[in-house]
């Protein structure tokens, strides 16, 4: 088995930064590392030069629209036949809806197989029950993403396969330590003071990571004479509106606004707990694994995927969602309590070494890919 090298087609709406476009990223350095050939195919976007950097190849098929039935995708199939066709492209990987749509088409027509990857939770509607379009096989980014696709969307057990997302862990960590050695200088360069105690957020700022409960959670800490920071590090809708929070609470000196950056380990450099307080379901969250490899405490909301990657008080900490009294409690625990803090650091960073490595997603992802090649 390990011996067949395969030509894999990856399609992806854009490389911008952002969850899809770094596990894409991730799977395809894995994959190549294991001797096969990867191609993304994608509209192109800020990370492009990282995927060339690494000696990825890159195509370019912009296809913003999220409508299915736009003449556009019909287009598209037309295109997309052709290139499987001339690369001679063995499995057809796609991550996104519409890709996934015109490269059902296209699987039928070439009998190239096709495999999806679920990198979330997603309403089944009309367009989903006509045209699901998953492929041989589906990929589910964690075994809550795997229990929606099947009591939710009706897919079968054995059509659906978990394979959790990888981190590049020599990469991240040779980052993240480089940055730790000039950590006092990045939080004075951030404004931040040099013995505070920093709680950490990186996300788009919208409403569901739940940036609003942080604020009121640090709110309830300062209030009571606790000497912490926060960095919320991204962007998004709701920024004007959670900066005029803080402003309201008087905490311009305490949360400072960074924005997004594809050198995250210098932030997590200086945070001292991770928090994502997430108000809905979410599939999977990068930034818990990445903390865990590196390191950084974790807190998270009891909802979604994370209660899958966190065993509570073991490797992390758990907190009712949108409850800004429950976060501030576990944020206060990991200030006072360095015992726990050390044990829950040393057993999440053996977690994520076992589960998250970029090694293990290349390698459950090609035995996913020999089983619908072989099929």
């Amino acid at each position: 088995m390990g011996t067949y090298f395969m030509k894999v087609l990856q399609l992806t709406k854009h490389l911008n930064v952002g969850g899809i476009t770094s596990q894409v990223f991730t799977l395809a350095k894995g994959l190549q590392a294991r001797s096969h050939e990867v191609i993304i195919l994608s509209g192109g976007g800020s990370e492009e030069k990282q995927f060339k950097d690494a000696e990825i190849r890159c195509l370019t098929y912009a296809l913003p629209l999220k409508a299915i039935l736009h003449p556009d995708c019909f287009k598209a199939i037309r295109f997309l036949k052709e290139l499987v066709r001339t690369e001679k492209i063995d499995v057809i990987h796609a991550h996104t809806r519409v890709w996934q749509f015109v490269a059902s088409f296209v699987s039928k027509s070439t009998r190239v197989p096709l495999v999806t990857t679920a990198h979330g939770i997603y309403q089944y509607n009309l367009g989903r029950k006509l045209f699901p379009a998953r492929g041989h096989k589906t990929i589910a980014i964690s075994d809550h993403v795997k229990h929606d696709l099947m009591v939710t969307h009706g897919c079968l057990d054995e059509n659906v396969i978990t394979v959790w997302n990888g981190i590049d862990t020599q990469a991240l960590d040779s980052a993240y330590q480089k940055a730790y050695q000039k950590r006092e200088e990045i939080k004075k360069e951030h404004g931040l003071k040099t013995n505070s105690f920093v709680v950490g957020m990186t996300s788009r700022m919208v409403e569901v990571k739940g940036h609003a409960v942080t604020i009121s959670a640090m709110h309830d800490l300062i209030s009571n004479q606790s000497p912490v920071e926060a960095v919320l590090v991204g962007d998004g809708p709701l920024k004007n509106e959670l900066q005029s929070q803080v402003k309201r609470l008087g905490l311009e000196k305490s949360i400072h606004f960074i924005p997004p950056t594809p050198d995250i380990a210098q932030f997590y450099a200086i945070m001292d707990v991770l928090v994502t307080p997430v108000l809905y379901e979410e599939g999977f969250g990068m930034v818990v694994p990445e903390a865990m490899s590196l390191g950084v405490p974790v807190i998270a909301s009891k909802r979604g995927a994370f209660v899958d990657l966190i065993i509570n008080g073991q490797d992390g900490l758990l907190v009712e969602s949108d409850d800004y009294i429950d976060l501030a409690l576990g944020i206060k625990t990991l200030m006072k309590n360095e015992k726990l803090r050390k044990t829950m650091v040393k057993n999440a960073r053996q977690k994520a070494a076992d589960r998250y490595s970029m090694e293990r997603m290349a390698e459950q992802t090609e035995k996913v890919y020999f089983s619908v090649v072989k099929s």
